[in-house]
C-alpha cells in the first residue's frame, strides 16, 4: 500500500489568516482537486493530516471542520479522487499533545492505521512543521510553494537544508506518479491478467474436479480452492497492480458465524477463502453448472438458488445452510442478492438473518471497495489497494430479522462511505 499524506490549508485549499471556518470560506487551489484524482488513479491512498487549533481556541467547532471535510471529500470525488481518511489535531499550541505538527503523533497513527512503516509515508505540506513531522518519522517530505511554502523554503535554506519542493500540489503529484502505467499500458496489463486468470482457473478447476470426484477428497478440494484464491490475488497484484489491505481480523469469532459481504465484483468471491477455512456461498444456481469450477463449488457446499423462487429459495438457504454450518462451514451471503455498483444499495434479504438467528450465531459484516478497482462490466482493472473492513459481530438471538439486517446494513454502508470512491462521489 502506498500512502500519501497531505496537509490541508495552503496545500489543497487556500489558507486564511483568520482560519478556514466553514465550507463557504473553503476554496480549492488551482489544480489541487485534479491532483487528488491523479493520485487515486495511480493507486495511492490519500490521507489529510491537519492542525486545527481553532477548535482548541474556541474559534470554531469540530462539527464545522467535519462539514468542511465532507465537502472536500465530495469535491475530490467529483475529480476522481478518494480521500481515505482525515486526521485532525484539535488542540491549541500549548496543549502539549503529541498530534500537533511538528510532533509526529498523527503520522505514526496514520502509518499504524494503514499498516505501513512510517518511512514509507509521503508527506506533502507547506510549512516547516510539516517537514519537521516528516523528518521525525523518517517519511519523505515534499514542500509545495503555495500557502506558506515560499517562506518555508527560505527558512529551510537558511538552516542549510534543501527540501524537495514543487510549485504546487499538481506539480508534486506529477513527480510522484511519473512512471505509473497510463491507460493503454493498464489496459494491456489487464489483458495479460485476464489471460493468466483463464489459464489459472482452468488448471485449478481441473484439480478441484479431480478432488471433488475422489471419495474423501473434500480436504484436498478445500486446499485447492485456497490455492486458487491465493493465485488469483497474486496475479491481480502482479499484472494489474491491485493489492489488498484487510482490517478487523480480530472481529472474526472463534466459533461459527454467518458472513455478510457487500457484492460488487468477482473479487469478493475469492477473498473469503483467505479468511475462513471452509466458506460455503449462497449463489445463483447457474454458477454451479459451469464445468469443473461449478461442480467443485457444489462439492464445497455452495447453496445454488433460483432467485425467482422466493420462499422456496429462502427455505433452501435455511435447510442447506444449517447442515453446512453444522458440518463446519462458514456461510458467505451477499444480502443484497446480486452485484451493486459503488454508491448503491438495496434492501437486504432475510434468509441470512433467519439462518443465523435460528442457530444462535452472530453475523459478521464486511465492507470493501473492490468495485472501485474492478468495475462492473469493465475490462480494465485499476491500480491501488482494495480495503476490506471486517466489522464487529452483530448479535441475532431474540431479534427480528429486519432489526438484524438494519444493524448490519447500517454498519456496512457507513464503512462504504468511508472507503469507497463511488460512495464519496454520491455524497453518501
Amino acid at each position: 500500500m502506498r500512502v500519501v499524506v497531505l496537509d490541508r490549508d495552503g496545500v489543497i485549499n487556500a489558507d486564511r489568516e483568520d482560519y478556514v471556518k466553514s465550507t463557504a470560506e473553503w476554496q480549492p487551489l488551482s489544480g489541487s482537486l485534479e491532483a487528488l484524482g491523479r493520485l487515486t488513479h495511480a493507486g495511492y491512498e490519500v490521507v489529510v493530516a491537519t492542525n486545527q487549533s481553532g477548535i482548541g481556541r474556541g474559534l470554531y467547532t469540530e462539527a464545522a471542520v467535519n462539514g468542511i471535510h465532507r465537502h472536500l471529500r465530495r469535491e475530490a470525488a467529483r475529480h476522481g479522487g478518494r480521500i481515505a481518511g482525515f486526521y485532525v489535531c484539535p488542540h491549541a499550541p500549548l496543549a502539549g499533545c503529541d498530534c500537533r505538527k511538528p510532533a509526529p503523533g498523527m503520522l505514526r497513527r496514520i502509518a499504524a492505521d494503514f499498516g505501513v512503516p512510517t518511512e514509507e509515508l509521503v508527506f506533502i505540506g507547506d510549512t516547516g512543521k510539516d517537514l519537521a513531522a516528516a523528518r521525525a518519522v523518517g517519511a519523505r517530505g515534499m514542500l509545495v510553494l503555495t500557502g506558506q511554502g515560499g517562506d518555508t523554503l527560505a527558512a529551510e535554506r537558511a538552516a542549510g537544508r534543501e527540501p524537495e519542493n514543487y510549485s504546487d500540489l499538481a506539480r508534486a503529484v506529477d513527480g510522484l506518479v511519473a512512471g505509473t502505467p497510463g491507460k493503454l499500458e493498464q489496459g494491456l496489463r489487464s489483458l495479460a491478467y485476464n489471460a493468466s486468470y483463464m489459464v489459472n482457473i482452468t488448471l485449478w478447476g481441473i484439480a478441484a474436479f479431480a478432488c471433488a470426484m475422489t471419495p474423501g477428497g473434500r480436504r484436498g478440494l478445500e486446499a485447492v480452492a485456497r490455492g486458487h484464491a491465493r493465485a488469483f490475488f497474486r496475479l491481480l497484484r502482479w499484472w494489474a497492480g491491485t493489492d489488498m489491505h484487510i482490517e478487523g481480523r480480530e472481529n472474526l469469532p472463534e466459533g461459527p458465524f454467518v458472513f455478510y459481504w457487500k457484492h460488487q465484483s468477482t473479487w469478493e468471491t475469492m477473498a473469503p477463502f483467505l479468511l475462513v477455512r471452509s466458506p460455503a456461498f449462497v449463489l445463483k444456481r447457474e454458477l454451479l453448472w459451469i464445468p469443473f469450477v461449478g461442480w467443485a463449488l457444489a462439492r464445497l457446499g455452495a447453496v445454488g438458488i433460483n432467485r425467482g423462487s422466493g420462499r422456496k429459495a429462502m427455505e433452501q438457504v435455511l435447510s442447506r445452510g444449517r447442515r453446512l454450518i453444522e458440518r463446519g462451514s462458514t456461510m458467505v451471503i451477499f444480502p443484497e442478492g446480486h452485484r451493486m455498483p459503488p454508491g448503491k444499495t438495496k434492501r437486504y434479504g432475510v434468509s441470512g438473518a433467519l439462518l443465523a438467528r435460528g442457530l444462535g450465531l452472530p453475523i459478521v459484516p464486511v465492507a470493501h471497495n473492490a468495485g472501485d478497482f474492478w468495475p462492473r462490466r469493465s475490462f480494465v482493472k485499476r491500480r491501488g489497494t482494495v480495503r476490506v473492513v471486517i466489522g464487529p459481530p452483530v448479535p441475532t438471538v431474540g431479534r427480528a430479522p429486519e432489526e438484524i439486517n438494519v444493524e448490519a446494513k447500517r454498519w456496512i454502508e457507513a464503512e462504504m462511505g468511508r472507503i469507497s470512491l463511488g460512495y464519496q462521489h454520491t455524497g453518501s
